[in-house]
């Protein structure tokens, strides 16, 4: 009579490089992963180099003229620090990209699919400030660029939104991840979507609806926005607690990813609150 574990034929029992089945949690995390390189010398000097032209740019693109002195200290503060994000977030997506040229194969952890995310939403908004700064700014065209400028990052915002309701399904075997991923579209589509609403009706709104745009700006300032990084980084928490519950192996890129999300949300609203918290100031 043979000798057998009592484990060989219990059903979900893993075995060699095949996932499991129901003997297996859910939540345990496929084993084919894109696995980028380690987190190198060469990385962080990469990081430094983008960014430092990021800061070049921002310096020489200036801040909107209709701003005050104060608010253009800040607005420019703040262009820096989403400069050294979103450097962070263009090395991540260059590894990615070059770890999919070298044939590198399996599934984009949560964090992966966050940098390319956060990417594209990032160099379509450069590419409108370049727009933007490219027609000049003067006094009559200040009002003008101002609405244009904020109807164009809107509509950005609103599809970078949306693009995590793709994201939720692409990381439906990550399932405590799938929460923040849809939380993160619905919130981004709902603030968006009002922001884009509220510009619509600056161009041209009747008397008659002047007390429905300001419920909505106060609904959007004092409600959403400042609530908006919060609620995230909640989502974002209990996810990484689950992670680490259950022991699953993240790589740099991965958390490179999450924290980019939360810092360029803080960014997202200390830019709104500059442009429209702070109007009365210096």
């Amino acid at each position: 009579m043979s000798m057998s574990s009592p484990d060989a034929d219990r059903p979900g029992r893993e075995t060699g490089d095949g996932p499991a089945t129901e003997g297996r949690c859910s939540f345990a995390p496929p084993p084919t992963y894109f696995r980028p390189p380690p987190l190198g010398i060469i990385h962080l000097l990469a990081w430094m180099v983008v960014t430092v032209a990021l800061m070049e740019f921002f310096a020489a693109a200036g801040g909107p003229r209709h701003l005050s002195a104060v608010r253009q200290v800040l607005y420019q503060a703040i262009q820096f620090v989403r400069a050294a994000v979103f450097g962070a977030a263009v090395v991540g997506t260059t590894v990615i990209l070059l770890g999919k040229v070298r044939g590198e194969t399996g599934r984009f952890q949560p964090g992966h699919w966050f940098i390319l995310v956060e990417t594209v939403k990032a160099v379509l908004n450069w590419m409108l400030l370049a727009v933007v700064l490219a027609f000049g700014q003067t006094e009559r065209s200040d009002e003008v660029l101002s609405t244009f400028h904020h109807l164009f990052w809107g509509a950005i915002g609103l599809l970078s939104a949306g693009a995590y309701f793709l994201v939720a399904r692409q990381v439906r075997n990550d399932r405590p991840w799938r929460v923040p991923t849809i939380t993160m579209a619905i919130v981004g589509v709902t603030v968006y979507g009002l922001l884009l609403s509220n510009e619509f009706s600056r161009i041209d709104v009747p008397a008659a609806f002047g007390a429905l745009r300001s419920l909505v700006d106060t609904v959007v300032s004092a409600a959403l926005w400042p609530i908006w990084p919060l609620i995230v980084s909640v989502t974002l928490g209990v996810a990484l607690l689950i992670d680490v519950a259950r022991g699953a192996r993240r790589d740099w890129v991965h958390s490179l990813g999450v924290w980019i999300i939360v810092l360029s949300s803080v960014l997202d609203v200390a830019s709104w609150g500059v442009f429209n918290l702070l109007r009365g100031t210096g």
